[in-house]
């Protein structure tokens, strides 16, 4: 006759047996999402710091660690990374010198959907070179970010490095994010915790290792940040202003604009890429008002340069910018080198 197992036995047979089926859930689980999926593992040393409490969710400033790895959706689910100093863009001229431009400007300029061999930013790096102009172009360009945003950006990285010149590119999100955001008076004034580092919270900073190991952990956090960020960014179709909004908006523009001038001074560009004729003129105005360069072209964000005809600049596109990029700032050294 059978013994009957001891039931005690039988229960710490049954717990073994259900971890041993997490274990190799989650193997299988982590497998799919690096091997299949190409989900990058996370990189450490990302560092956040504070902007102005004006700026709402825009605050916070993240900055990459060199060669940070994302994946991108848009960019046909491709794994690319950031440069050599944790920015957007190709990697820059190293030792670094003073001969830098700062390319300001919303997720258009960032470009996260395209190599960053590929973005705007790197082709007008390329035609500087070729041409033998030793500059290093840095793309500041940040999703979500207006001129206002933009501002406050250009005042942290030139912290940290010396602006030769400053391009301000503005796409048709900059008249919605300016329709729906800030006070009739924007605020310019750096508040005294200005660029002040965060320390980095005490969950996510043990999470880092894990992560570091885990593309499929790394990416359920990673999209939970991604959830948050969309909640701040608007759609980028147009949209019909009253006369009084419009004005409001216009004026955001000018004070925006503004305070580049008294920030920078003769270094500073604003390019357009928005295809409205009329909007551009206004633009214009706005710039000659304060004396700055500006620049405009209506056909770059035509279907065919874009991801799926309404999304971000695809590989043409972003070569099309970053061609116009190069020769509008060969027009801008003219002109500011005639009045010298």
């Amino acid at each position: 006759m059978k013994k009957s197992k001891d039931p005690k036995h039988q229960k710490i047979t049954l717990i073994l047996l259900f971890l041993c089926s997490i274990i190799i859930a989650l193997a299988i689980v982590e497998l799919i999402t690096s091997e299949v999926l190409h989900y990058p593992h996370y990189t450490p040393g990302s560092r956040k710091f504070i902007l102005s409490e004006k700026l709402g969710p825009y605050n916070v400033l993240a900055w990459r660690p060199p060669f940070y790895s994302f994946l991108s959706v848009e960019g046909n689910n491709h794994v690319y990374r950031y440069n050599n100093i944790g920015l957007p863009g190709s990697d820059l001229h190293l030792p670094l010198s003073d001969n830098n431009i700062f390319v300001l400007g919303s997720s258009f300029i960032e470009a996260t959907t395209v190599k960053n061999t590929e973005t705007a930013t790197a082709q007008f790096q390329k035609l500087l070179d070729a041409t033998g102009l030793s500059y290093n172009v840095f793309n500041l360009g940040s999703s979500g970010h207006d001129p206002y945003v933009m501002w406050f950006r250009a005042q942290f990285f030139k912290r940290y490095f010396t602006p030769k010149h400053i391009i301000v590119v503005i796409d048709p999100s900059s008249i919605n994010y300016f329709a729906d955001r800030w006070s009739d008076t924007l605020s310019f004034q750096l508040p005294p915790f200005f660029a002040k580092e965060i320390k980095q919270n005490t969950m996510l900073k043990y999470l880092s290792l894990p992560r570091k190991y885990s593309a499929f952990l790394n990416l359920i956090i990673q999209s939970h940040a991604t959830r948050k960020n969309r909640q701040n960014d608007l759609p980028e179709q147009q949209i019909i202003l009253s006369h009084s909004s419009e004005k409001e908006i216009w004026n955001k523009f000018d004070q925006s604009i503004e305070e580049f001038k008294k920030s920078f001074g003769e270094k500073i560009m604003v390019v357009s890429i928005i295809p409205d004729q009329s909007q551009n003129q206004r633009l214009r105005d706005i710039c000659r008002a304060n004396n700055c360069y500006f620049t405009c072209n209506e056909s770059i964000l035509k279907p065919e340069n874009r991801f799926n005809g309404t999304g971000h600049l695809n590989t043409k596109g972003n070569k099309l910018l970053g061609e116009f990029l190069f020769i509008s700032y060969l027009n801008f050294l003219r002109l500011t080198c005639s009045k010298v």
